[in-house]
């Protein structure tokens, strides 16, 4: 890698360095440094692994700042590296995802554009999509199951228009309604559910 200089907000008038990475080995080497911090954060019960900052109490299971993102990011690494211990780690993540998913479900959360619980980044939505690629990879029965509840949740949840449509905040972008259409576009690339297709 080669070291750039730059300037940004956070460094009021002051340039700061960063490494530019300039091969794929590069990439991966950064990966797998990012790997060794989320490691240490790691904790795991009977029910898998998931991540905890000092001082975080609550178990999040969201795609932007939770479980979901890093099973991806571990279910990715696996597939650059081919090392087993990357899946192990990913797969107990989702499956103690698939057992804790309606954490998020609960009660309404009322941000910017609606209840966050139907959008991709921080709703159930996101977590769903994660599940169906780790259901791909590891055929679990469990996972399975979660998906096809969070799709029952859905469907529960969604309110129609006068032509039959579902929605839930009347709000396309991925954050909200966007994400649950894309989490059930991939459930329905994985299973042919004739009522997950009629009635979205």
């Amino acid at each position: 890698m080669t070291k750039q200089y730059a300037y940004a907000s956070f460094y009021p008038g002051q340039p700061f360095p960063y490494e530019q990475a300039a091969t794929p080995s590069d990439y991966l080497e950064t990966a797998l440094a990012a790997e060794r911090y989320i490691a240490s954060r790691q904790l795991e019960d009977a029910d898998g692994v998931y991540w905890q900052e000092d001082g975080q109490f609550a178990y999040d299971i969201s795609l932007f700042k939770g479980a979901s993102g890093i099973a991806f990011f571990y279910l990715e690494l696996h597939k650059a590296t081919g090392e087993q211990r990357f899946a192990d780690i990913a797969r107990s993540a989702v499956l103690r995802i698939s057992r804790f998913w309606r954490n998020a479900a609960d009660k309404p959360v009322i941000l910017f554009p609606g209840d966050i619980r139907f959008g991709l980044q921080l709703g159930v939505p996101g977590a769903g999509s994660i599940l169906a690629l780790a259901y791909k990879a590891f055929k679990e029965p469990e996972i399975e199951r979660a998906l096809r509840d969070i799709v029952a949740f859905l469907a529960e949840n969604a309110k129609r228009d006068d032509e039959g449509g579902a929605y839930w905040n009347d709000n396309g972008s991925p954050i909200s309604d966007g994400g649950a259409v894309l989490f059930l576009a991939r459930f329905l690339e994985i299973f042919d559910d004739a009522d997950a297709k009629n009635w979205q």
